[in-house]
């Protein structure tokens, strides 16, 4: 059975900001000749209610050999702004701004900066009826939330900017937009997230554990697109294997350099590889959990995914470059990947 795709399609005003204690609006892309970007806009402290005024961007890029530029400028206040109707942010003279189906960033950072144009290729998705994947706006309102607004998909050219060179660009990319006030760091304990770019086909997957009070249980979420519209969304049916484990030796965080994922859903089954390239972001500590609890830490790669799948009944072998991360928000500096 195929789901009906504009039951799942997001408002434009999901795209906005929601006035909560905390939100971001995330740009990521691979580029044709080997760039990476990943970056995060900030309206709040990332996952708490701790400091629901931080501004600030995240940008990493990343060069074909495998180098990271890192900038986070902070802003205050009143050098930021937000629609309430759309996506149109301004800290400082950068900004993200646009709606299905057109996004435009704009960054100029120390080290760096990037003009890009997001196309979608693909609807946008989010859970009915409000984009919540952990209790209600709608009514009945819960006390706490946690939304993910998605689009999956886009074309991205423009330019990248590095070591003071204009860099032209183009090739794929994912954005979203999330916002709540329930703790993430309360909530899981940690996560795999990514999206696979197949030919005629897209996969955007959540694979991982909610926290101890939760009893651990599995935390699954996978969109499947063909062309522009969904077809699938399941809530189970993935399984992730790591091996090649490798600890970075500064923070002594361990990661995979391999993963194999099956996929076993009525509309899909199959096996998904990959291997680990190269960091976009680096495995460190990006923000601090509560008081009194541990950093989270958090990281970012591009990957190479091998999938030999069969969806609708239609046999699907291709290779991709992808971003992926990893988020554990409770840790002592080793990450189980399991």
């Amino acid at each position: 059975m195929i789901r009906n795709p504009d039951f799942y399609k997001p408002a434009p005003k999901d795209n906005a900001w929601h006035c909560a204690p905390y939100e971001w609006w995330y740009f990521d892309a691979v580029f044709d000749n080997g760039y990476a970007l990943w970056s995060n806009w900030y309206c709040g402290y990332p996952g708490t209610t701790k400091d629901p005024e931080h501004r600030s961007v995240d940008v990493c890029i990343s060069t074909p050999d495998g180098m990271t530029i890192q900038m986070q400028p902070i802003f205050s206040l009143h050098e930021t702004s937000a629609s309430t109707k759309t996506c149109d942010g301004k800290w400082g003279e950068n900004y993200a701004r646009g709606g299905h189906p057109r996004w435009e960033i704009h960054f100029r950072g120390a080290q760096g900066g990037m003009d890009l144009v997001y196309e979608n290729v693909t609807q946008g998705v989010r859970e009915p009826p409000d984009g919540c994947f952990i209790g209600r706006i709608q009514e009945p309102r819960t006390d706490t939330y946690w939304t993910h607004v998605i689009h999956p998909r886009s074309k991205v050219s423009g330019k990248l900017i590095v070591g003071g060179n204009e860099i032209p660009v183009k090739g794929e990319g994912y954005t979203d937009h999330q916002w709540g006030n329930i703790s993430l760091f309360d909530t899981f304990q940690w996560w795999y997230w990514g999206h696979i770019y197949l030919p005629n086909h897209t996969i955007q997957f959540f694979d991982g554990d909610f926290a101890e009070k939760w009893g651990y249980q599995r935390f699954k979420r996978m969109w499947l697109l063909k062309g522009e519209k969904v077809i699938d969304y399941v809530k189970d049916g993935i399984y992730t294997e790591a091996s090649e484990i490798e600890m970075e030796p500064l923070m002594r965080i361990s990661y995979a350099r391999k993963l194999v994922q099956t996929f076993d859903t009525p509309m899909m089954y199959g096996t998904v590889t990959h291997r680990m390239k190269h960091f976009v972001r680096y495995p460190a500590p990006n923000c601090l959990g509560p008081e009194g609890t541990s950093p989270r830490a958090y990281m970012t790669w591009v990957c190479e995914c091998d999938a030999k799948l069969e969806i609708d009944g239609q046999k699907v072998e291709a290779v991709s470059l992808n971003m992926h991360e990893r988020s554990q928000f409770h840790h002592e500096r080793r990450l189980v990947l399991v």
